[in-house]
């Protein structure tokens, strides 16, 4: 799968090797425009991408689809809820050791990196993680947290989430 996603991607240059744009602070949420909400995708092989998600510790490099669907999760890691420039970046995964299946793995000392389809690189650090209900939702899209990874447990019965703040 990553071979699969990652060589047209190369070619094109969706991914370069360094952000396009210097680092800039973000607005506070609440003078965002709709418009600063969306984020830029990209179409590879029919499927829109909103960017690649890197998660060093647990040797991960997934591409995230624009919106969830159960066909696409099938192969792809995909945007749940939220926006990197609301704060608010919920991404959901099946449980496979291949995409989200280890995150409850994760510590607070690592960090990830999503880099989005303008080629700038987001990093974040864990700050917790949680058990929720599968009917948790308004909790995992309060926006309390820059970013959440989203995953089934074993069996489906609960979702592991993830928290992230993003590293400024």
């Amino acid at each position: 799968l990553r071979t699969e996603m990652t060589d047209p991607t190369e070619d094109t240059g969706i991914y370069p090797e360094e952000p396009t744009e210097p680092d800039a602070p973000l607005p506070p949420v609440e003078l965002l425009t709709a418009e600063d909400l969306i984020m830029t995708e990209k179409t590879i092989r029919g499927w829109n991408y909103i960017g690649y998600l890197s998660v060093p510790s647990l040797e991960l490099e997934l591409p995230i689809l624009s919106q969830w669907s159960y066909r696409g999760l099938q192969f792809a890691p995909a945007r749940y809820w939220g926006s990197i420039k609301g704060r608010d970046l919920v991404l959901v995964a099946h449980n496979y050791p291949t995409h989200f299946g280890k995150i409850n793995t994760l510590t607070e000392s690592d960090t990830v990196t999503f880099t989005d389809m303008d080629g700038k690189v987001w990093v974040y650090q864990v700050v917790g993680k949680d058990v929720v209900e599968p009917s948790a939702v308004e909790e995992v899209t309060s926006g309390v947290y820059d970013l959440t990874l989203l995953t089934c447990t074993y069996g489906g019965q609960s979702r592991v989430c993830v928290y992230f703040d993003l590293v400024e």
